[in-house]
């Protein structure tokens, strides 16, 4: 029974410990949070808004879009938000977007020759523009 005892009798040293601990903490000022400055903010987007876009999807129903609602449809990078979206519109092609509408298509699982794989997912951004408004691709 020598032995339970032993463990008790240093658990309660532990326990008076513990409530120091605490006040030493208490004690410290917190640390206030880093703020960016604003135009570090706003260079860093305009770097970004060139690397926002990667492709434009070019499909039948991507076609139909096009001529029936005036809608392009663009492949975008996963971090993209349709604020960054926009701007990378007006800066590369020169046209204020009406709506933005973003779909994320997941990866797929895909059997092909015997061997199971990933089709990689992406994030694509329906871009609408006014009636006169036209993106032409290269």
């Amino acid at each position: 029974m020598a032995i339970f005892s032993k463990k008790q009798e240093e658990k309660k040293p532990k326990a008076a410990k513990a409530p120091a601990k605490k006040a030493e903490k208490a004690e410290k000022p917190s640390v206030p949070a880093v703020v960016k400055n604003a135009a570090d903010s706003k260079e860093a987007v305009v770097s970004s808004v060139k690397s926002v876009i990667v492709s434009p999807l070019i499909t039948e129903k991507a076609n139909a879009a096009i001529e029936k609602n005036n809608v392009y449809v663009f492949k975008v990078t996963k971090v993209a938000t349709k604020i960054s979206i926009a701007k990378a519109i007006k800066t590369q092609f020169k046209v204020t977007p009406v709506s933005i509408r973003i779909a994320i298509k997941p990866a797929q699982n895909v059997f092909v020759r015997g061997r199971s794989g990933t089709k990689s997912g992406y994030k694509k951004a329906y871009v609408s523009l006014k009636k006169g408004d036209t993106i032409t691709f290269a």
